[in-house]
C-alpha cells in the first residue's frame, strides 16, 4: 500500500483535484449560459458543447474518487485528469489570453501527471517482475547503469 494519505482524506491531493474537478461540472451545470455572456468562456464552446465539459469534469472526478489506489485505473484516472485540465487551461488561454484561471489549470494538470508518476510508481513496486529487476537486473542494465562488475569500483 502507498504510504501516506487515506482514501477520503480531504487534504489528499487526488481528492483536491477531484474537488476541483466536481466545482467545475457544478458551475457548468449551474451556469448553461457562461460560453455566451463571458468572453473567457468563449472557446469552450467552440471545442465541444458546454455540457460535455461539465460532464467530462464529473466523471474523471468519480473515477479518482471511486478508483482504488495503486492500481491501473487510479494511474489512466490520472492520465485524463491531467488531458482534461490541460485542455481548460489551453481553453481559457485561447479564450482571455494568460489569466489566473489558465494558470491554475495548468499547475494542477502538471499535478496531476505528478500523482500519475507516484501511483505508477507504487503499483510497479508491488509487482513480482519489478522487484525481480531491482534486486537482480540483467547484465545489459547493469552495464548501463555502470553498477556491479562494470561500475569504477567506487559502488
Amino acid at each position: 500500500m502507498a504510504p501516506g494519505w487515506n482514501r477520503w482524506d480531504p487534504l489528499s491531493p487526488t481528492n483536491i483535484i477531484a474537488a476541483v474537478l466536481l466545482g467545475w461540472a457544478l458551475s457548468v451545470y449551474h451556469r448553461p449560459y457562461l460560453p455566451e455572456v463571458l468572453p473567457p468562456y468563449s472557446r469552450f464552446d467552440d471545442i465541444v458543447p458546454w455540457s460535455a465539459w461539465g460532464w467530462g469534469a464529473l466523471v474523471i472526478a468519480l473515477w479518482l474518487l471511486l478508483s482504488p489506489r495503486e492500481s491501473l485505473l487510479r494511474i489512466a484516472g490520472h492520465a485524463a485528469s491531467a488531458l482534461y485540465l490541460a485542455a481548460l487551461a489551453a481553453a481559457f488561454g485561447m479564450g482571455a489570453g494568460i489569466t489566473s484561471a489558465t494558470t491554475t489549470y495548468s499547475i494542477l494538470s502538471w499535478v496531476s501527471l505528478l500523482l500519475l508518476v507516484r501511483s505508477a510508481v507504487y503499483w510497479q513496486s508491488g509487482r513480482g517482475w519489478w522487484r525481480r529487476l531491482v534486486e537482480h537486473p540483467p547484465r545489459w542494465l547493469r552495464w548501463l547503469a555502470g553498477v556491479g562488475e562494470y561500475g569504477d569500483g567506487r559502488g
